[in-house]
């Protein structure tokens, strides 16, 4: 639980230029303590040698915690068999109740907040500057509608973006359908009635408006993003190190997003051989936040008069009522 004396952000400058150090202050002492937010730990931590300062808080773990490095092998520190559940102070009259687990730290950082904290607090991390800012009315605790975080291919063969018809989502109908053909001409048996229009967020949090066309997708990877989102987004492909780089407005920032590899078989061929071909595609993490646009209706969705990219936003607020899709990517029926 997070709780403040009001509603002001607090921000929490490093105190140190490698590391994210703010200082925090624990509730039975006076002084300041630097604290280390480190994404690579799983939990939170505090020094055994705090623990003298307050054993009225001391408790006793259900079952001991291994320690383990990175790389899989054990830490020569023995099981944590205890943890603190205490109120650890930021700024602003910014609290926290934490549990934090009890094992040796270097002096230097006697608490260490890590992935976990990270994950439930969501603080904004201004990365030039290593500041931290706290905010009640974080975007993740309103009332918006919750991020669902989905499989994502990018398929540089593709000439269209799409969705799976098995996701619950607010659709617009096409006046007339669309049909799709496979890559040697051949039309595919199912064509698209519908499309959904929405933010797409990646876990990097760039975001770019998209326009997916409903189709039967295979549930492992319910959206496909395709060529000219690739252009649209320009990412820097590192295809021996499988990562994705896009670049910000600042040279010194930049997210990379790990992507796998998978072999998909293309089900619509029905040559005998079939088998020997597959398709490769890249998957990546992606959220789709499913706000309905109530100013929208389906009567009221259809395909004359204008010609948009699907993954570029569109700032006429009208534009569902005059959409189409590219039509180098799709042919109408």
């Amino acid at each position: 639980m997070v709780f403040a004396l009001d509603n002001l952000p607090a921000h929490l400058p490093s105190h140190s230029s490698t590391t994210l150090l703010p200082h925090t202050t624990l509730p039975f002492s006076n002084n300041s303590v630097p604290t280390l937010v480190d994404s690579s730990t799983m939990d939170n931590f505090i020094n055994k040698s705090l623990v003298a300062l307050t054993p009225h808080l001391l408790q006793c773990l259900s079952a001991p915690i291994p320690l383990k490095l990175f790389d899989g092998d054990p830490t020569p520190a023995r099981d944590i068999t205890h943890c603190l559940e205490m109120i650890m102070t930021f700024a602003k009259g910014w609290q926290q109740e934490l549990q934090l687990l009890i094992m040796k730290l270097h002096p230097s950082v006697p608490v260490i907040l890590g992935f976990s904290w990270l994950h439930s607090t969501n603080p904004h991390i201004n990365w030039p500057s290593l500041t931290l800012c706290l905010n009640q009315n974080n975007p993740t605790n309103s009332g918006l509608v919750p991020f669902n975080v989905l499989p994502t291919l990018v398929n540089s063969g593709a000439s269209g973006t799409f969705i799976s018809s098995q996701l619950d989502l607010q659709c617009y109908d096409f006046d007339k359908p669309l049909k799709l053909q496979l890559f040697h001409g051949s039309p595919t048996t199912i064509g698209i009635t519908q499309y959904h229009d929405n933010t797409l967020t990646l876990d990097n949090n760039l975001q770019f408006q998209a326009w997916l066309l409903i189709t039967q997708l295979l549930l492992s990877t319910p959206i496909m993003l395709e060529l000219l989102w690739l252009q649209d987004v320009n990412p820097d492909i590192n295809w021996r190190n499988l990562t994705m780089q896009f670049p910000s407005p600042e040279a010194s920032l930049a997210a990379t997003i790990p992507l796998c590899l998978q072999s998909i078989l293309d089900s619509n061929v029905s040559d005998s051989n079939a088998s020997t071909f597959r398709v490769t595609l890249a998957a990546i993490p992606l959220c789709l936040q499913s706000i309905l646009d109530s100013n929208v209706s389906n009567s009221n969705a259809s395909t004359s008069g204008v010609t948009q990219s699907p993954l570029t936003s569109n700032n006429d607020p009208n534009s569902k009522e005059n959409a189409t899709p590219p039509q180098s990517l799709l042919t109408k029926s």
